[in-house]
């Protein structure tokens, strides 16, 4: 089993579920780093690093619903004993962008047209943003993808969490912090023209993502 990794929080790919799991398991060298925020760039990390990728429109959904969110999911963190893991108050920026966007793809019009207020978005930038904050632009990425021992995609990500690393991931691994708690309709439909404007927006995502899958530390199961 591949014991001894570090695995590169990038926003809305499992890290948190993987951080709850990990809370049940003593003498295990793997790590989530950093242990809270997302702050930490692939250059800053040594050798044996894990990624978990997903589809970029995807953690954009999810990154702007966890957000949207985040009032009914502090009201449920009160009856539950439940780390304060993306609970923190919205920021003024963000309480405006929220009056405005109702769905991620209004939230996408909005920062495509205003990429500026759109990278002052604090939290809400941070865990909607491209990889490329933690992965670096392509050429950045060649150059320390040397460090990578294995990748693989979120949808994969109990399964493999079990027979590489013998961790059992929590049935409800974000407890009670599931979309499905909130009586909000939280779709993840974009128009046909608005994803191929998202994917331009987000093309180095892209770019990195299918080269990734191409590489032997990729894996599916």
């Amino acid at each position: 089993m591949n014991i001894n990794v570090t695995f590169l929080h990038i926003p809305k790919t499992g890290c948190t579920c993987i951080k709850y799991a990990l809370e049940k398991h003593d003498n295990v060298t793997i790590r989530v780093h950093p242990k809270r925020a997302h702050k930490t760039h692939i250059r800053s990390l040594g050798a044996n690093i894990a990624i978990i990728t997903r589809d970029p429109w995807q953690r954009f959904c999810s990154g702007f619903w966890e957000r949207r969110t985040m009032p009914e999911r502090r009201e449920i963190s009160k009856t539950m004993d439940v780390k304060s893991y993306g609970y923190m108050e919205w920021r003024p920026n963000e309480q405006q962008i929220f009056q405005q966007c109702k769905t991620p793809e209004e939230f996408f019009v909005w920062a495509h047209r205003n990429d500026k207020l759109y990278n002052q978005a604090d939290i809400l930038s941070e865990i909607t943003g491209s990889i490329t904050k933690w992965l670096g632009s392509a050429d950045t990425f060649h150059a320390n993808e040397h460090k990578l021992s294995i990748a693989f995609d979120i949808k994969n990500l109990t399964p493999i969490m079990k027979t590489q690393f013998g961790i059992d991931l929590p049935e409800d691994p974000f407890l009670k912090r599931s979309r499905e708690l909130f009586n909000i309709e939280q779709s993840y439909d974009i128009s046909p023209k608005n994803l191929e404007l998202f994917q331009e927006w987000r093309s180095e995502d892209y770019k990195i993502l299918e080269h990734i899958r191409k590489q032997h530390y990729y894996i599916t199961q």
